[in-house]
């Protein structure tokens, strides 16, 4: 059973991207895929890689690609060149990383519990993961590993929520912007009113923070006003109109184009700065002209607070049960890629075997020995059954063993 074997034993799992640590989030926007790209590039994989499963993870932290295909490094290697291909003209030598079988499953393990985040232990990645998976089977681009990944994942990061390794709702992109923002309001004098634009997962924890702060107004603005705070929510055409009351404002939509540009700013006192802070991959605010008196940050002008972080003792707690939990997933999710692994082998078996046992042997016994009377038929026939059964089981006791290292039973449910 070499073949089954050598089958088992490889991930069909490949993952390319580029986080905070590679690329700037204006190089980094240049990676999301529009549905036409997404669509193309998900047939492109299949044709050429065997790719049965494409996952599209874009968080504040990073893009990434990931793919489950019986050709993992080929089709890393196909989403490494895409990805090169948009970053043409960067002239600053970006480098997507790239990670196939053992060590694609170990990236995503450690990035769904926030160890590759810019915020180690961040809550949300695990929130944004899932909500990629759930956009693929949406689409159809799911696979049944992909599915079993994200099963795992949901246990890996229980253990990790339990443990400690993962933050608090505190910990996050969302925090950083909100010390962001009261820096500048503080460096500045300014009165402290705050747009919050855009109330997904992101803006309602910025909106959080800032309505805890007693010296700060905030104005929540959305495209479509939530259930009962028609009072409250402004709608995201009044957008110009509340850039004109407010000394900063937090760009949180996921909108595939910029929601603020130069002209958005038009009818507004240049003598009052405004911060325009974009959370958004891709990026939601435009270069601004400095003649309105308005300043652009984004995702990388942020730097992480050391304010609530763990002790050293602490982080290394965590760490070494981050890395513990990680290969506990590792290892269960290699079980499930080897059962799927021999799925096709087993039901060719199953096929075969019913085939030669309902079809084959009548036949034969019909045609070469149809002198015998019925009953001798019949015991011949039941002999020769036997044998097949026989041997078919000792190929599913090899795959079992192959599978969990466990002593043959017969397997009699072939029959």
């Amino acid at each position: 059973m070499t073949m089954v074997n050598d089958v088992a034993q490889q991930l069909p799992l490949a993952v390319c991207g580029c986080d905070f640590r590679r690329a700037s989030s204006r190089w980094r926007s240049r990676l999301v895929l529009e549905g036409d790209e997404r669509r193309s590039l998900v047939e492109d994989l299949a044709r050429t890689a065997g790719a049965d499963g494409f996952v599209d993870l874009n968080t504040c932290n990073r893009t990434e690609w990931i793919v489950s295909t019986d050709q993992p490094a080929w089709a890393a290697g196909l989403l490494r060149a895409q990805m090169l291909e948009r970053f043409r003209g960067a002239g600053s030598g970006i480098e997507p990383y790239v990670h196939v079988g053992t060590a694609a499953a170990r990236h995503v393990f450690s990035v769904s519990i926030g160890q590759e985040s810019f915020v180690v232990g961040e809550r949300q990645i695990a929130t944004q993961f899932f909500g990629a998976l759930e956009e693929a089977r949406k689409l159809g681009t799911s696979s049944r590993l992909l599915n079993g990944l994200g099963s795992i994942t949901g246990r890996l990061v229980r253990d990790a929520v339990q443990e400690g390794c993962i933050g608090g709702p505190a910990v996050g992109v969302h925090s950083l912007a909100h010390h962001f923002v009261k820096d500048w309001l503080g460096s500045c004098g300014a009165s402290g009113t705050v747009a919050v634009v855009g109330l997904g997962a992101i803006g309602r924890l910025v909106r959080g923070f800032f309505e805890q702060d007693r010296d700060t107004r905030v104005i929540p603005v959305n495209r479509s006003i939530p259930r009962g705070e028609e009072e409250v929510v402004r709608s995201i055409r009044e957008l110009s109109s509340v850039l004109r009351e407010v000394d900063a404002a937090v760009i949180c939509t996921s909108a595939p184009h910029h929601v603020v540009k130069t002209s958005t700013l038009e009818g507004r006192d240049p003598g009052r700065r405004l911060l325009v802070l974009d959370l958004g991959i891709p990026e939601q605010v435009e270069a601004l002209d400095p003649r309105t008196g308005a300043t652009r940050a984004g995702l990388d002008d942020l730097r992480a607070d050391p304010v609530g972080s763990p002790s050293p003792e602490e982080q290394k707690r965590h760490q070494q049960a981050a890395e513990r939990f990680v290969a506990k997933a590792i290892e269960e999710f290699t079980m499930f890629a080897r059962e799927g692994s021999v799925v096709d082998i087993y039901d060719e078996v199953r096929r075969r075997h019913e085939r030669f046992v309902n079809e084959e042997i009548p036949a034969y016994l019909e045609n070469k020995v149809g002198g015998l009377d019925e009953s001798q038929r019949t015991h011949l026939a039941f002999g020769l059954k036997g044998m097949v059964l026989a041997y078919t089981n000792e190929i599913f006791g090899a795959i079992k063993r192959s599978l969990v290292g466990e002593e043959d039973d017969e397997w009699t449910d072939v029959s």
